[in-house]
């Protein structure tokens, strides 16, 4: 029972859905929380049933006119979907990086017109830190672990050293996200040149019809795992020097990223001032 329909349900999509009927299964019932501006749009404050789905590994062989039909019909106008995963690409031809994914298929363009075409408005989640790969030897363990034929297996984009997070031996940090036997990615400094990188692909989201964004805290280097060995590493020696205090590095690490954070939006507001694009942390 949910007393307060103004409070958001977000529900989880069970595979059934892409074909017949509308079987879920409730995943959490939280408020959103959004980075900035007290003023939200309305729609993302009036609705109190948000779908939130993977579907990033099945992008190339979903009937999206079904999904965005079934999705309407189990009550919701508002659909968070995974649009960029772990360290493979995005799932539209992104600009970035050069030579890479400008020919790739437009799937969230199409994925925009048919959620257009029942009134859904779009949550872009993305994986903000892990995409790209150091060597060959990394791509080999990510790609053996998903298995030939999931999408963006063939992804060999190779992230510049500068902007990799490394730990106190100079080795890049890796994300485990709780597996052992894989790698998800190498934790990227948003702080690097990354910051740049990141800011063409939103921009290229909201050209496509993204309305939000939602980000998991997943994605980020753990408390204690501190990003050595780039922009944020060197901005704390200038203000701190040499020697590094773990507790006060992860305070500064953290204090980065805000700071990107609100560089992200400002340049959107900039770029898109007739648009209320929302972050979702």
């Amino acid at each position: 029972m949910i007393d307060d329909l103004n409070t958001p349900v977000w529900i989880c999509v069970s595979r059934q859905l892409l074909n017949f009927g509308c079987v879920l299964f409730l995943l959490m019932v939280v408020p959103f929380k959004a980075l900035g501006d007290s003023s939200l749009p309305e729609w993302f404050v009036k609705n109190s049933v948000v779908v939130q789905t993977g579907l990033y590994n099945q992008i190339d062989r979903l009937d999206e006119e079904i999904l965005a039909r079934n999705v309407s019909l189990a009550g919701a106008n508002v659909i968070v979907r995974h649009l960029k995963q772990d360290w493979r690409p995005p799932i539209w031809p992104s600009e970035v990086p050069e030579g890479k994914l400008q020919d790739s298929v437009d799937y969230l363009s199409t994925i925009q017109a048919e959620n257009s075409k029942y009134g859904i408005n779009l949550v872009g989640y993305y994986w903000l830190s892990g995409e790209g790969v150091t060597d060959n030897d990394t791509l080999n363990q990510q790609y053996n672990h998903m298995g030939s034929g999931r999408f963006g297996t063939d992804y060999e984009w190779i992230a510049p050293d500068a902007w990799l997070c490394k730990d106190d031996k100079g080795k890049p940090l890796q994300n485990l996200l709780g597996r052992r036997d894989s790698i998800r990615g190498i934790y990227l400094d948003l702080a690097s040149g990354y910051k740049e990188h990141i800011l063409i692909r939103f921009k290229e989201m909201v050209e496509r019809g993204v309305q939000a964004f939602y980000f998991d805290s997943k994605h980020f280097p753990p408390y204690g795992q501190l990003c050595r060995g780039s922009s944020t590493h060197d901005r704390y020696k200038e203000l701190y020097g040499e020697a590094i205090d773990n507790h006060q590095f992860a305070i500064h690490q953290s204090n980065m990223m805000a700071e990107v954070f609100d560089y992200w939006r400002s340049e959107l507001k900039i770029a898109y001032p007739e648009k209320e694009i929302v972050f979702v942390i």
